[in-house]
Formats: structure tokens, C-alpha cells, sequence
């Protein structure tokens, strides 16, 4: 993501000039262009967190990570700020809605620990009885299917 950041940023018309644009769309794609990519770099934190509440079993808190950067924050901000910036308002709304997500993906991930900066142990005790469970589940597995060279539970 740097480097496609970085490069966006410095050299976006050589970029479109792969593509063999006209003259008129190149100076707009080139504004486009760096201005969606001021958010390239945030867009991971929403992604990460995102899959990791997926992972968790909240996935209410990663659909909800999801429509902020898609659709809650990014379209008014597209219609706001295109009034008063015209097309450049609708670029600049795709990194405002990706700040604005990551903020909120922090939150609920701080809110999920209990408002502390430790490793996701909240859910320890249940953790170990999953983990207890799937070994079972193996034991019986390798019981009935021998598996050969398998470890040894």
C-alpha cells in the first residue's frame, strides 16, 4: 500500500497515460488519483480490523466497519462535499470515509478489550474451552480415521 501510495502520488499521470486517456480525462483522473490515495494507507486499519471482529464472531462489528468506509460516511460526505468542491468533493470523500472508519474500528476493537491496550484476552476462558472442544473433536477424529504420522493429542 506505500508503494502504490507513493507512486499515486507522485506520478499519477504517467500512470493514466498507460491507459491512453484523452487529455481533458487525464487532468481529472490525475486529481482523482492522488486524492484517493491520501486514504490508501488508512483503508488497512479498516480492513484488518474489520477481518479480525470477522474472525472474533462479530461480525456486526466488521459489517459495520464495511458500510462506514462504503456507504454510511463516504456518500453524504460525496454529496456535501461536492457542492462545495464539485468532483474534487467526491474524491476527497473516499480517505474521509476511511479516517473516519479506522477511528471507529479502533474504538469498537478498545470497547471489545474493555477500554485496554492488551492482547485480545477477553474472551480467554472461552478460547481455551474451543480449543479443549476441537482437540476432543481431533481424539475422536484420529480414533475412527486413522490418520497416519498424525500427532499426538
Amino acid at each position: 500500500m506505500l508503494i502504490g501510495t507513493v507512486l499515486s502520488l507522485a506520478i499519477p499521470g504517467q500512470i493514466f497515460a498507460l491507459f491512453d486517456a484523452e487529455e481533458s480525462l487525464l487532468k481529472a483522473g490525475i486529481l482523482a488519483l492522488r486524492l484517493i490515495s491520501l486514504g490508501f494507507l488508512v483503508s488497512t486499519i479498516g480492513v484488518i480490523y474489520s477481518g479480525v471482529f470477522e474472525s472474533l464472531g462479530e461480525g456486526k462489528h466488521s459489517l459495520l466497519i464495511s458500510l462506514l468506509r462504503q456507504f454510511i460516511i463516504t456518500i453524504p460526505c460525496a454529496v456535501a462535499l461536492s457542492a462545495v468542491w464539485g468532483p474534487a468533493g467526491v474524491w476527497a470523500s473516499f480517505p474521509i470515509g476511511e479516517v473516519c472508519a479506522s477511528v471507529a474500528a479502533l474504538i469498537l476493537l478498545k470497547r471489545y478489550q474493555g477500554g485496554e491496550h492488551t492482547h485480545l484476552s477477553r474472551r480467554k476462558h472461552e478460547k481455551t474451552e474451543g480449543r479443549e472442544k476441537f482437540y476432543l473433536y481431533f481424539k475422536m477424529q484420529r480414533r475412527y480415521f486413522f490418520i497416519p504420522g498424525g500427532p499426538t493429542i
